[in-house]
């Protein structure tokens, strides 16, 4: 049959169609035409029927008196379909129009209604916040997440769950979301702890599961975790934890595994890749590349020692696969050609499995317990240097919120200056163009009392300055009191400061002449224990 046949023949069946279903024609001549059809049985038939009936299927079995050929019909559609009767084709179509007469029953889904400030959240993180946004369109987003109750453990986690929704939902540039989380961090610190501890979990979930359609999800929130480090907002230590609980997970190797495994080599060790794991085959490759994508984003910004033992278990564990795919091998290669400076290339199980041997050995000399993730803590640096990369990771923070927040006062102020001067214009001269400080000018003692004083109030507001009207100004005999008694104390001590201070230069001897004065101490002035911008330590009793 040609093509303008088959075209012909689809129009007739169309028009056919239409004339049952204005009762033109009986329904009889529907199941007429099936009739005749089915006896030719190819592609173009298949067609004609299957649009016959996804037209006039659903009408015919809401009539009774031709609902139960109907339904007849439509068995007859599903046993040829399941016999395979019809080749793949075929069967496709007629299967699409059977789904049209009857659909498939499943369970209606009830739609959960979220709380107002959850779907304000999504609003903001999903629709607001887009790619290269500048620094006050940033702020605001912070500023409105800011206005939450933080203070409350609830809404901290409503807010880091939204977050860690959004790398794998809804979001292209990852950097953008950390500067957020940046912003957030530095104004409520609490929101890191939160955030530490959901990654933790997450990613524990992940490698304890893992179903077969969250490798996207996995990738995700793997790139986060390494912008989040980039940003400072994690650290070293909880950085190279997750790096070996991605190879590590599950592997663990206990009393009983050792006696039931005797494949497992005679040495001491906590953690081994050949220790079977349901959910981390020997033919399963999603924990390399979430290792070897991590490693590629923080590759740069670690520290090179520790960096250079966790490639050695990384070649341990990826040599230990028996099958990978190409595009594995192919990022694995890509990896080692990168920080070629800092990894051995070995090409055998073997040959890695001594030295991963040999560095635990080392491990046990240096007084260290095997565990799982022993090898994160190798290096480990002193509590100085822990302090001083927390100090410049929140430097870093800081300076990120401070900018923008000196931005926008400075041009609040820069149109408030001008409005005040427009204003001072409008009501007088200025005599030697330059402004009178007015918060340090003095009121004369026979000005304070003396009847009533007119002041003009301008008041400043986010859009505009305004003069909201004269005010009298009128100092009462209880101010006057109250501030000659202050006046009185702060005369009475300076007076006992220096007689403090006479007297402790007099009964100093000579050699101690140039020794600091302990003890003398101004109750009045507080003693800042951030001075110099340094972290205060108290020392423990």
């Amino acid at each position: 049959m040609s093509a303008r046949s088959a075209s012909l023949l689809l129009s007739v069946a169309n028009f056919i169609s239409e004339l049952i279903r204005f009762r033109v024609s009986p329904p009889s001549l529907f199941f007429w035409c099936l009739h005749k059809l089915w006896a030719q049985r190819n592609l173009d038939t298949i067609q004609v029927i299957a649009l016959l009936v996804q037209q006039l299927g659903p009408l015919l079995l809401y009539i009774e008196q031709v609902a139960s050929l109907m339904n007849t019909e439509l068995n007859h559609i599903e046993a040829m379909c399941k016999n395979n009767v019809v080749d793949s084709n075929c069967a496709a179509i007629l299967m699409n129009a059977y789904y049209v007469c009857r659909p498939s029953e499943q369970p209606r889904v009830k739609r959960v209604e979220l709380p107002p400030q959850q779907r304000y959240l999504r609003h903001l993180l999903t629709e607001r916040l887009r790619t290269n946004l500048t620094n006050e369109e940033l702020s605001a987003i912070a500023s409105h997440i800011l206005r939450f109750n933080l203070k409350d453990d609830n809404t901290i986690m409503l807010v880091v769950t939204e977050i860690l929704r959004v790398p794998s939902e809804s979001f292209t540039s990852i950097e953008t979301l950390v500067l957020l989380v940046t912003i957030l961090c530095h104004n409520v610190p609490k929101i890191r702890v939160f955030l530490l501890d959901t990654i933790f979990e997450q990613l524990c979930l992940l490698l304890d599961f893992m179903p077969s359609d969250a490798y996207q999800d996995a990738l995700s929130l793997t790139d986060f975790i390494g912008w989040l480090y980039v940003y400072k907002v994690i650290q070293n230590n909880h950085l190279f934890f997750i790096l070996y609980l991605l190879i590590e997970y599950g592997h663990y190797v206990t009393p009983e595994v050792r006696e039931k495994y005797s494949f497992l080599p005679q040495r001491p060790m906590a953690v081994h890749p050949l220790v079977p794991f349901e959910k981390d085959s020997p033919f399963s490759t999603i924990r390399a590349k979430m290792a070897i994508h991590l490693v590629n984003v923080v590759g740069s910004y670690t520290p090179k020692t520790r960096l250079r033992t966790y490639f050695v278990y990384l070649q341990h564990y990826f040599l230990s696969k028996q099958v990978t795919d190409l595009s594995t091998i192919y990022d694995y290669e890509g990896l080692m050609k990168e920080f070629a400076d800092l990894v051995m290339d070995y090409h055998s199980y073997e040959e890695v499995d001594r030295v991963v041997a040999n560095v635990e050995h080392n491990l046990l000399q240096k007084g260290y317990v095997l565990k799982p993730h022993t090898a994160s803590l190798m290096f480990h640096g002193d509590d100085e240097e822990d302090t001083e990369e927390l100090e410049e990771s929140e430097g870093i923070n800081k300076s990120a919120a401070e900018r923008m927040k000196e931005e926008q006062k400075r041009k609040e102020d820069e149109f408030f200056e001008k409005k005040y001067a427009e204003q001072m214009k409008s009501t007088g001269p200025v005599s030697a163009n330059k402004r009178v400080n007015l918060d340090n000018m003095a009121i004369p003692m026979n000005l304070q009392g003396n009847g009533h004083k007119e002041c003009r109030l301008l008041v400043k507001t986010k859009g505009a300055v305004s003069v909201a009207g004269s005010v009298n100004m009128e100092i009462t005999e209880a101010q006057k009191e109250r501030k000659i008694a202050v006046e009185r104390s702060k005369q009475q001590e300076r007076k006992e400061l220096k007689s403090k201070t006479i007297y402790l230069v007099n009964t100093q001897d000579d050699t101690d002449s140039a020794a600091p004065l302990q003890s003398i101490h101004n109750d009045r002035v507080p003693v800042c224990p951030q001075a110099n911008n340094k972290r205060f330590k108290p020392k423990s009793n």
